[in-house]
């Protein structure tokens, strides 16, 4: 349990890296497109400038301290259960994949959205997704089937020892009668018996309830993937459609210049670009 722990917390690091990565980098492209845009404002004072930079770079601070904040509570959950030496409990792991869902969201939010990349980041996020509950109901399955070996190796163990001194007391010392003798080796037959049957039925409960968790994990982890791919690729969508308005707007405005320096029919004025053209979803 305390590798598949460590292993979790590495898993998250490395994604917390990523996305760190991934943000650093955009942020720094928003503010050179904040610096370009407000540099061409000429209605702004100075101070507005400066106060507009300042919110946007504290925006951009919030970002990357959550980021970091998230990974820090993963490792504080999987720290805690290491020293406890237990599973993550149910709202331990609700919790980690909260944080696997901003993580992702983050990533794919900050990231240039390509067909390919959506499905690679998508197959890596299902995988960490149920990675967790896989693992550790794999162990559990592991230790109920160890736990029953056991205890059914100790109970024979113990009906052996009871029936070897019944043994020397009837056979050797003469000191119980054949009936006693019997009435003990049938007692410790039926302990072992009832002490076995015990472990089986606990053994198999521990089993179906640690496989109905895996499934559901695993259904879980493929409709939320089915989920996630959708909804990037309308995102997606929601990008191309925007530059596609962009585009179209400097197609126009390519013409209008040609047109008032050419020898065709000029035109009175250029083309306004419409803000509104750019779907909700593509902004960002």
């Amino acid at each position: 349990n305390k590798k598949i722990k460590d292993d979790t917390t590495k898993q998250y690091t490395s994604m917390a890296k990523s996305v760190l990565s991934s943000l650093k980098d955009r942020h720094q492209e928003e503010r050179v497109e904040a610096v370009k845009a407000l540099k061409s404002n000429k209605d702004l004072s100075q101070k507005d400038k400066d106060e507009a930079l300042k919110k946007l770079d504290e925006k951009h601070k919030a970002e990357i301290e959550k980021v970091k904040d998230d990974n820090d509570r993963v490792k504080q959950i999987m720290s805690n259960a290491s020293k406890e030496k237990r599973a993550l409990t149910r709202d331990e792991k609700r919790e980690i994949n909260e944080i696997n869902d901003r993580m992702y969201n983050t990533k794919i939010n900050k990231t240039t959205k390509s067909e390919d990349e959506i499905t690679a980041i998508n197959k890596r996020r299902s995988k960490q997704r149920h990675d967790i509950t896989t693992k550790e109901m794999n162990q559990t399955i592991k230790a109920a089937e160890k736990e029953f070996k056991d205890t059914k190796k100790n109970a024979e163990k113990k009906r052996n020892s009871k029936v070897h001194n019944a043994e020397v007391q009837y056979k050797k010392l003469g000191v119980i009668s054949k009936d006693e003798y019997n009435k003990i080796v049938n007692n410790a037959d039926k302990e072992r018996d009832k002490t076995i049957e015990q472990a089986r039925k606990k053994k198999e409960g521990v089993i179906k309830n640690a496989t109905l968790q895996k499934d559901e994990s695993v259904k879980a982890s493929k409709k939320q993937k089915e989920i996630n791919i959708e909804n990037a690729q309308k995102e997606t969508r929601g990008v191309g459609k925007a530059f596609e308005g962009l585009n179209n707007w400097l197609k126009g405005a390519i013409g209008w210049v040609k047109r008032v320096f050419g020898n065709k029919e000029k035109t009175s004025s250029p083309p306004q670009f419409k803000p509104g053209s750019i779907p909700e979803n593509a902004k960002g």
